[in-house]
């Protein structure tokens, strides 16, 4: 493993975890972020020429993008996070 930062090391261990222990990580790691930082805005910590003009729209697309995950993550995300029973799904009405 010579060469190989911690950072990367954690990154593959990271990647070998089921999908539902993944998204834990990285809730337990978002709340250890929020804990760490400081308690100023996110505005006074950024110099005049970091800030970027335009409207709430643009600074949302700025932040956007895509994770991979399960399919029935959206359905399921408290399933995904804190690890309660997955929910029953109605069966379709034509199938019985």
């Amino acid at each position: 493993m010579a060469g190989t930062t911690h950072l990367e090391r954690v990154a593959e261990l990271a990647a070998q975890l089921p999908p539902q222990e993944q998204l834990q990580l990285v809730a337990h790691l978002a709340q250890q972020l929020r804990n760490a930082l400081p308690e100023q805005p996110l505005e006074a910590q950024q110099s005049s020429e970091d800030k970027s003009e335009g409207d709430a729209w643009e600074a949302l697309r700025s932040l956007a993008g895509s994770v991979e995950g399960p399919p029935d993550w959206a359905v399921e995300h408290d399933h995904y996070l804190y690890g309660t029973p997955k929910r029953e799904l109605e069966s379709d009405p034509g199938s019985a």
